[in-house]
């Protein structure tokens, strides 16, 4: 037990202070890590400490974890820094889950006990398998089956090449007690139904089922970070402002280049991206021109070599009329202003029922006096309507499709002749 925790800590040299706060919630985990670390601290010189945060959300559990975590540290003699918080009332005020409520206000609190030092927390080989399942079930990119890191910024995990097994043989031998969450039995919990159900499974195809995915993971760390330093280079040189140089971009592999998009995403604070948002982004920068809108109102477009963000910005809205009118009424109005029957058809030629609608794939039309068929997309570029303005564009369509454009003109097919006997008139305007 003692070498894997020190194979860890040498590995991914773990100790760069010598004041470490460890995360003690009460259970095996986390008490068996305490009484490692204080078997340790003449090795390595360290002045170790103890933090509790009580989230009173299981009653009297939470109160007898809270004072067990007291006695023990009062016991050993290690300084513990102990705070309540109630999870339920913050969820009613932020609206967040009670899970992600109560991971941020456990690792804020962390933070400020351990005032800058080191925070141990207690996760172990087998967290870090489960994991690698978690977000398999998911769908995720690499860095997903990387596990559980053993380090981020000041928070260490000391047990990460240690099973559960390893842990309860630990506790065992040495006669070390410790609390049980009841809801680490409850198969509620996705991660519960992988602990309990699905990784007895795989132990029963492979005893060494949990130390051959720390390898994978091992390896898959490495490549990682080789990917994603790459990718970090790329994205500097390709980041311009708040703008990103596609070339580059486009001449990069795929695995690199969808870090990069990813990177300019988490640039942008945008949260919650999927990989298909990645892959869509990918697929107009390599198209290079394009425009997908993430999360409602932020438009991600690419032109001109350039992929940038339209963020919070205002969607463009469009108000459209149409009024039938007679051949006198059509002359009357031509004496007073001809510039009213500018956007002026053949009411008679429309096929079936016209409706209002923004383009589709495969739009084309063949504007009345041009003498060719244009799609949408080269007509937009000669019009030079923006990429922001074109998912949002009015078209009017019949059966037989695109009759009208905002801004672009009429299709010949219902272009108003000199026997024409009714006429729709369009009005269409910015709001």
């Amino acid at each position: 037990m003692l070498k894997k925790v020190e194979k860890a800590i040498t590995k991914y040299n773990m100790l760069k202070q010598n004041c470490v706060t460890v995360a003690l919630s009460g259970g095996a985990d986390s008490v068996c890590l305490l009484y490692v670390l204080l078997e340790l601290k003449q090795k390595y010189n360290l002045n170790v400490k103890a933090a509790h945060l009580n989230h009173m959300l299981r009653g009297g559990e939470s109160e007898r974890d809270e004072i067990f975590v007291k006695t023990l540290c009062q016991k050993l003699g290690v300084e513990l820094i102990c705070e309540r918080v109630d999870i339920n009332a913050e969820c009613a005020i932020t609206k967040e889950s009670t899970e992600l409520a109560a991971r941020r206000m456990r690792y804020e609190f962390l933070k400020r006990a351990a005032n800058n030092g080191l925070v141990a927390t207690a996760h172990t080989a087998s967290d870090s398998a489960e994991t690698v399942i978690f977000n398999l079930t998911r769908g995720t990119a690499a860095k997903g089956l990387c596990g559980i890191p053993p380090v981020r910024d000041n928070f260490i995990r000391p047990l990460i090449f240690c099973t559960r097994t390893n842990i309860e043989e630990y506790c065992q031998k040495n006669n070390i007690a410790y609390v049980n969450d009841s809801t680490n039995f409850e198969d509620i919990y996705t991660r519960n139904k992988i602990r309990h159900k699905v990784i007895p499974v795989l132990k029963e195809i492979n005893a060494s089922f949990e130390g051959n995915i720390l390898k994978t993971i091992d390896i898959l760390q490495s490549e990682n970070n080789y990917l994603e330093s790459i990718s970090q280079e790329l994205f500097l040189k390709c980041l311009n402002n708040n703008s990103l140089n596609i070339k580059p971009i486009v001449k990069s592999h795929k695995a690199v280049a969808r870090r990069v998009i990813k990177k300019y995403l988490d640039f942008l604070k945008l949260k919650n991206i999927s990989v298909v948002n990645i892959d869509d982004i990918y697929k107009i920068i390599l198209s290079g021109n394009g425009q997908i809108v993430l999360q409602g109102k932020t438009i991600i477009n690419v032109e001109n070599g350039i992929c940038c963000a339209f963020k919070n910005q205002k969607i463009p809205e469009y108000s459209v009329t149409f009024k039938k009118i007679t051949r006198q009424e059509y002359e009357n109005i031509k004496k007073v202003n001809s510039l009213f029957l500018k956007n002026c058809l053949d009411y008679d030629k429309i096929v079936g029922e016209p409706v209002i609608r923004t383009r589709i794939e495969g739009d084309k039309i063949r504007l009345a006096k041009k003498g060719v068929t244009k799609t949408f997309k080269k007509l937009y570029n000669e019009y030079k309507i923006s990429n922001c303005q074109r998912p949002f564009l009015p078209v009017m369509a019949d059966n037989l499709g695109p009759i009208w454009v905002h801004g672009i003109g009429i299709d010949e097919r219902v272009l108003p002749s000199g026997s024409t006997k009714n006429y729709l008139i369009i009005n269409s305007k910015l709001i």
